[in-house]
């Protein structure tokens, strides 16, 4: 009956049921005389001379001449009562009248208004904080003492304190004083643990094993301050990190953080050990923290060591001859989330943006830009409950101000090579690569699971890719590089040094297959080896996916998903808008919010798979399982 009134069925019978037992199941007969389709006539508002009618039509569902809706009449009712009582009328109530018309098959609405008087807010009064200070709470209200009473504003401000995560609830209630124009809001919070200490054991398919140990206050001294410090120790990683941060910093509105940290990763043909600090200095856009922007600086040094033995792409070997230098970065970032649940969203949208300058002292120098974007649409109701379509995109650019001669490359201690077609396949370091000028540390390089996802393909396999160089032993010149596979000989015909594809001898190191790289090739189609390569990353990537989510256990925020991923990482030049370009992948997977940290299990299976590609791809990640 319910979906016939919402429809303008207003005068619809619905009889009672009527079950009849049959050898193929039971049949359901339910009678129904729908009657005329009624449609909405005049809306009028009485009891507020003031009121704007054209004002009032864009407020209210209801419009004249659509179908009438009784649902949108009760709706209408509230946002009418919302109207009054967030300008001050606290006890305002609205009355709607109706009138059909059952010839000209119309509802005539009419809104009976009863204002009531104005009230102001006398005192705040706030209870139950047994550890939080008061200003603490007073500075999330978006009301105060002497101040037009505001519904809208007291909604606002119960948000703004639960969502602080220091209270378990915070009731509100306003109550009428023996002065008629005067109210006494009470504000009741129930206080929760905020100190955390964790430790425990995790892993990550990019990681390896992992024991953690965290320790955690988000309200220092019952004043907001959040302090954190945490220590991840593994196999290919070690993470080390501090930091603190004030919402309010020095009673301004503006945020601050700050963190110190030391990272040391293994990754397949170098070792990185970086250490720093960051600083941060944001403000809120909007009055309920969705949108925030925020002033950035970070300063980091960081060394490139490389295992014993192992050989190397041109940008690798730069880093590894300059042994560690320092990034000043300075950067502006902004950030707006509506979604409905940071865990389990169905409906909104997370969107950020940032942009970098390094160069202000330091090594590294560059522009660097980047956005994101997520929108979650509610997925119809024949679906699974809880399901939303997410449509996600990732970017980034970085324009490099280094040059090559930044490098200490120790170019003056050999004279071969030098002169233009002196050599072939053989070379300095500023010779090969000379289109990479952006330092490793910065590159994007794309794969697995996390920011830079491309699932499908095992983390950091995708991107642009260099030949792997070997020193040369030719008359003792170790600042002369070659492909592997090749043999370094001179040619005293033309009288030059050659490098030759050889697939015996210890020299020629690589996969001794007769197959042979040339210096100096930047497509991944044109390399003779696939094999006998690095993946250097690019200066620009792009990350994209669709993916339907849908709730498992919304009780313990088990979520399962579809998902098809799209993108690629790009070296200086390329336009990373070529979908020609880009890698696909597709799969399917298990998203867990647990208590102790997010869990991803991911199955992902590669769209045209190369020779370095593996099919299927299981990417899993877990944090802080307790020991």
């Amino acid at each position: 009956e319910a979906m016939y009134t919402n429809d303008g069925y207003l005068q619809v019978e619905v009889g009672e049921p009527q079950v009849e037992a049959t050898k193929k199941g039971l049949f359901v007969t339910i009678a129904i005389r729908e009657g005329p389709q009624f449609f909405v006539g005049k809306i009028n508002v009485s009891g507020d001379e003031t009121m704007d009618l054209d004002a009032l039509r864009d407020k209210v569902q209801l419009a004249e001449g659509n179908v009438f809706n009784r649902s949108f009449l009760a709706a209408d009712v509230e946002i009418l009562e919302r109207h009054y009582t967030d300008r001050g009328f606290f006890l305002a109530s609205v009355q709607p009248g109706t009138r059909m018309n059952l010839e000209a098959r119309q509802v005539d609405v009419q809104f009976e208004v009863e204002k009531g008087p104005l009230y102001f807010i006398r005192n705040i009064n706030i209870s139950g904080n047994t550890r939080t200070i008061d200003p603490v709470i007073r500075r999330e209200m978006k009301v105060v003492e002497g101040q037009l009473y505001s519904a809208h504003g007291l909604r606002l401000s119960q948000e703004r304190i639960r969502r602080l995560g220091f209270f378990e609830d915070a009731a509100f209630e306003a109550r009428p004083t023996e002065d008629p124009s005067q109210l006494d809001l009470d504000v009741n919070v129930v206080e929760r643990p905020t100190g955390s200490f964790s430790f425990g054991a995790g892993y990550s398919s990019q990681d390896g094993l992992l024991f953690t140990a965290a320790l955690s206050q988000s309200n220092l001294f019952g004043r907001g301050y959040f302090v954190n410090l945490s220590v991840d120790v593994g196999r290919q990683t070690s993470r080390y990190v501090a930091s603190l941060s004030d919402p309010y910093f020095l009673g301004s509105k503006f945020s601050f953080s700050g963190s110190i940290f030391v990272t040391d990763t293994t990754f397949e043909s170098f070792e990185q050990f970086q250490q720093g600090i960051q600083f941060s200095l944001g403000h809120a856009l909007t009055e309920d923290n969705s949108a925030r922007v925020a002033l950035n600086y970070s300063w980091r040094s960081r060394e490139v060591r490389q295992p014993a033995g192992v050989n190397a792409s041109a940008p690798i070997f730069r880093e590894l001859l300059r042994t560690s230098d320092t990034a000043s970065i300075l950067g502006l970032s902004m950030v707006r989330d509506t979604r409905d649940d940071r865990y389990s969203a169905v409906r909104g949208t997370n969107f950020g943006a940032n942009v970098e300058y390094a160069g202000l002292g330091g090594f590294s120098r560059f522009l660097r830009a980047e956005m994101r974007g997520s929108w979650y649409i509610t997925a119809p109701s024949w679906m699974l409950k809880r399901s939303a379509f997410v449509l996600s995109s990732r970017m980034g650019y970085v324009l490099p101000l280094n040059e090559i001669s930044d490098w200490d490359l120790a170019v003056n201690d050999t004279t071969l090579c030098e002169e233009p077609g002196s050599c072939e396949n053989v070379g300095r370091l500023d010779q090969i690569d000379t289109d990479l000028t952006l330092p490793l540390t910065e590159r994007y390089f794309l794969g697995g699971i996390g920011n830079f996802q491309l699932r499908g393909y095992r983390a950091r396999s995708i991107g642009p890719r260099r030949a792997i160089l070997q020193r040369t032993g030719f008359t003792g010149e170790g600042n002369l590089f070659h492909p592997v596979g090749t043999t370094v000989e001179f040619d005293s015909v033309n009288q030059k040094l050659i490098a030759i594809c050889n697939d015996d001898g210890i020299f020629s190191q690589g996969n001794r297959n007769g197959k042979c790289n040339a210096l100096n090739t930047q497509d991944i189609d044109d390399f003779e080896d696939i094999f006998e390569t690095d993946v250097v990353g690019g200066s620009s990537f792009i990350s994209s996916s669709i993916e339907y989510r849908f709730g498992i256990s919304e009780q313990i925020g088990l979520q399962g998903v579809l998902f098809v991923d799209g993108g690629n990482a790009f070296y200086e030049g390329q336009n990373m808008f070529d979908v020609t370009q880009w890698r696909y992948g597709y799969g399917g997977g298990v998203l867990w919010f647990s208590p102790f940290g997010p869990l991803q299990l991911v199955l992902g299976f590669p769209v045209d798979p190369g020779v370095f590609d593996e099919s299927p791809v299981f990417e899993f990640s877990v944090g802080g399982f307790g020991l």
